[in-house]
């Protein structure tokens, strides 16, 4: 599903202007998120909008599906941690 029909207020060039400066990656976190990270994750029941940094519990926090396209500045991720994710994502995502 298309995430800019669900989501009409989701601005992915003032998203990529947030994420300046962030070197570490926790995809698919779930709750475990780790501080000095920005933890990414897709959280329908959170009151956190979609597309949004927040913090929480004293770690970075974006609700976001994975299967879209995230907009980071090249070159700039040194650390990506991703337990528990990557055995759920499709094959047809994967294709994208």
């Amino acid at each position: 599903m298309n995430r800019k029909f669900m989501y009409p207020l989701f601005n992915q060039h003032r998203l990529k202007q947030k994420l300046k400066g962030i070197d570490k990656l926790n995809l698919g976190c779930g709750l475990d998120l780790l501080r000095g990270w920005l933890n990414i994750g897709l959280f329908p029941d959170l009151e956190i909008p979609y597309g949004t940094v927040k913090m929480k519990k004293g770690a970075l926090l974006l609700n976001f599906d994975l299967t879209q396209e995230l907009s980071i500045q090249e070159k700039s991720i040194k650390y990506i941690y991703a337990s528990h994710f990557v055995e759920h994502i499709s094959f047809k995502d994967v294709k994208k």
